[in-house]
């Protein structure tokens, strides 16, 4: 599950794709991938140093295991939380924390949006409006579809959308991203163009991971999770409450407020549709343009 979740995480690239076509030609991306990756690296190591280290004072002062903690929203506004109140000066922890999660949304969304906003440019039509009147647009129609998630049954929505709108789809890309550039558009010819823009041909090491360990690696990341979903029925954290005040009359409440419940068929068929459309795009686009030529990334009239 940890390396399954990593992989989504060092693969949700489209706002570093996009960000990364605003560079010059013969800007220095192999550079800019390496600190990029370290980067990300570390600051996962750090950020579980610390919700480790956070979650190890909240059992040694309440007893509740942190294997027990589930992830989610749950984290953030459950566990997270009540380690805070057992805090010295727990007000000034709540407002530090609240506030990072406010910094930490504010710039996951800038993002997200600029990563929306820049493909639909790419169209005569869009790019007729302002951007800054396009990224508004966006912005109210996602807040729009939101507010379903902010309703009483909103957390069950965030978690079915949460854990098959994104992941699944992000792992079959990084797959297709691999076999695309490294077996169809050629990695000869890839290599190529990051010598025109670098100067240098890339590593030995990293035309082998390119071509034949990242694609069988990913792949075997994504068919140990379908088998996975195929052996067990997906189950979502429900919010049950303590043991001495349960939500409902169905749960009994549970010692980490929160209990593993399997979705039900009529949200399993929503979770495959929620999967098969970022993926249906690529078949069908790759059947469309099946016999056009390849054309290179770096034109002659940009050298």
């Amino acid at each position: 599950k940890q390396w399954y979740q990593r992989r989504v995480a060092i693969s949700a690239g489209g706002a570093l794709i996009l960000f990364g076509s605003y560079n010059n030609v013969k800007n220095n991306c192999s550079r800019d991938a390496m600190i990029i990756a370290l980067v990300n690296c570390g600051t996962s190591v750090f950020a579980g140093i610390v919700v480790y280290s956070v979650l190890g004072f909240r059992e040694h002062k309440t007893g509740v295991k942190v294997e027990n903690v589930e992830g989610g929203p749950g984290l953030a506004f459950i566990a997270y939380t009540t380690a805070v109140a057992e805090m010295p000066l727990p007000q000034l922890w709540a407002a530090a924390f609240f506030f990072m999660m406010v910094l930490l949304a504010i710039d996951s969304e800038f993002g997200t949006i600029e990563a929306t906003i820049g493909p639909l440019r790419d169209y005569e039509f869009f790019r007729r409006i302002k951007k800054e009147l396009l990224c508004l647009i966006v912005c109210v129609f996602l807040c729009v579809l939101g507010l379903p998630m902010s309703l009483e049954g909103g957390l069950y929505i965030f978690t079915l959308w949460d854990t098959f709108s994104v992941a699944l789809p992000l792992v079959f890309i990084g797959i297709i991203e691999c076999v695309a550039v490294s077996w169809f558009y050629g990695l000869d010819r890839f290599c190529g163009d990051i010598e025109h823009m670098t100067g240098g041909q890339p590593h030995i090491y990293w035309r082998i991971c390119w071509k034949f360990v990242s694609p069988i690696l990913i792949t075997v990341v994504l068919i140990a999770s379908l088998v996975k979903m195929l052996i067990k029925a997906p189950m979502y954290p429900a919010f049950v409450g303590c043991e001495k005040f349960p939500v409902s009359d169905q749960f009994a409440g549970s010692e980490n407020w929160v209990e593993k419940v399997p979705y039900p068929d009529w949200s399993r068929f929503i979770a495959s549709i929620m999967v098969a459309l970022p993926i249906i795009p690529i078949p069908v686009m790759a059947i469309k343009n099946w016999k056009k030529p390849v054309r290179p990334i770096v034109h002659p009239d940009e050298a």
